[in-house]
């Protein structure tokens, strides 16, 4: 069974993640590296439900398209996985195999 994450991860979330938009990185990429970081240092581990788009564009008062487009980077890179009704959690990673 996966654990699930509480109702305050997009709000815990939002209070770890920081965005300028007055970077020449466009908001989206600054979104999905933060949240790399976070996947890869463990502060979200796998199996770790994200926040709904619509609940941490609202916690960073940014466009809602703005995560689903970061989302889209993490899921492209095997870091996440999307189900549908179920969220997007973040993937565990693949066993590396040693020959």
């Amino acid at each position: 069974m996966q654990p699930k994450a509480s109702r305050h991860t997009g709000r815990a979330l939002g209070g770890r993640i920081r965005l300028s938009q007055h970077s020449g990185t466009p908001v989206y990429i600054q979104l999905a590296d933060q949240l790399k970081y976070l996947i890869g240092i463990g502060e979200l581990p796998p199996g770790t439900r994200l926040p709904s788009a619509r609940l941490l564009s609202s916690n960073l008062n940014i466009n809602r398209n703005t995560v689903l487009s970061a989302y889209a980077i993490l899921a492209a890179e095997s870091l996440v996985a999307g189900h549908r009704g179920g969220g997007t959690l973040v993937a565990t990673p693949p066993i590396e195999t040693t020959e």
